[in-house]
């Protein structure tokens, strides 16, 4: 089982990241028949440019920018599992975030309707649980919507099950490493992810051999 973590804030240990660890610890403390990689990214340590809607995803399936994100892609694709998290700046997600979210794009398939509506959809064939960490210093619940429905595009564009979402708010005032409650509700949540992760990898097992008797 391959999970991924894409820690977007530019700063370890604090808010968003000890709250991924600890969705990372409940996944290694869940007993599951299958061994899992996990990989954690820090996104603001990658050299990357923001997209430049240059049309060539369109036609090659791929992005013209050829640099750190070249590597991150794979790992998206491979994953069967993901976390992404980042701050709240200026109401919304941090520009680190938005900038990989953005790049993501590459994944997304435009197909056109008769009616001359477009239906998008993933170029990934592998489907994947997602988890969002998000931190507000100041705000509060005002900021969940606002996120959720990026977060919602992101999902669609890589093939992703919006697992859960888990926020700290007003963290300038009530830090993650001071709220238990709140570690432990994340160290939960990353034990029920692993585990609806492996009934789908078994359900996508039994599919298979299925498929496969039926060739035969």
């Amino acid at each position: 089982m391959n999970l991924l973590a894409l820690a977007c804030s530019p700063k370890k240990g604090r808010n968003t990241d000890i709250l991924v660890d600890e969705l990372l610890q409940g996944a290694k403390e869940t007993l599951c028949d299958h061994s899992l990689h996990i990989k954690k990214i820090y996104i603001n340590s990658l050299s990357f440019r923001p997209c430049q809607d240059c049309g060539y995803c369109r036609k090659n399936e791929s992005c013209s920018l050829q640099d750190d994100m070249t590597l991150v892609y794979k790992d998206i694709e491979d994953a069967d599992g993901m976390i992404v998290s980042a701050p709240t700046y200026y109401g919304g997600l941090n520009a680190q975030c938005k900038m990989l979210i953005d790049r993501c794009f590459r994944f997304n398939e435009m197909v056109s309707n008769k009616d001359e509506s477009w239906t998008f959809q993933s170029r990934i064939k592998k489907r994947k649980k997602l988890i969002f960490v998000g931190a507000n210093g100041s705000f509060g619940k005002e900021c969940v919507a606002r996120q959720k429905t990026i977060i919602s595009h992101l999902c669609n564009d890589i093939n992703a099950e919006l697992y859960q979402m888990i926020f700290a708010h007003k963290t300038d005032y009530y830090p993650v490493i001071e709220n238990g409650e709140l570690r432990q509700k994340a160290r939960l949540m990353g034990k029920g992810w692993v585990h609806a992760i492996a009934l789908d990898l078994q359900k996508n097992m039994i599919v298979e051999e299925n498929s496969n008797g039926k060739r035969t």
